[in-house]
């Protein structure tokens, strides 16, 4: 009994990737891209950030980590956020860094 519960464990296990690779091509792909939270990081460079990793794919199928690991290297980007919105929307909350000045008074260095 517990050899039999062992083996159908693994077997859900082993059969994700396949039941969401079919998941993923069944869905349309991403054709609408919703950004907020940006003043000082353009809306459109932010999708231009993101189309690699989106282009061509389903909400399933699109690589969000890496997504969000190339939109942390912007200098004005904190960090992001996405919301798969079914069937084919996504929406990133982008949250900037504050801007740090450096205040030099008369006379000094």
């Amino acid at each position: 009994m517990r050899t039999a519960l062992l083996m159908l464990i693994a077997g859900i296990f082993l059969s994700l990737p396949w039941l969401k690779g079919m998941v993923g091509k069944a869905m349309p792909p991403i054709r609408r891209v919703e950004v907020e939270g940006c003043s000082r990081v353009e809306v459109e460079e932010v999708k231009r950030a993101l189309l690699p990793f989106l282009h061509g794919r389903s909400l399933v199928e699109a690589d969000l980590r890496r997504a969000a690991r190339s939109l942390r290297s912007h200098p004005w980007v904190r960090d992001c956020e996405f919301w798969m919105l079914f069937p084919d929307r996504l929406r990133v909350r982008i949250e900037e860094r504050r801007a740090v000045a450096l205040l030099q008074w008369r006379g000094s260095s």
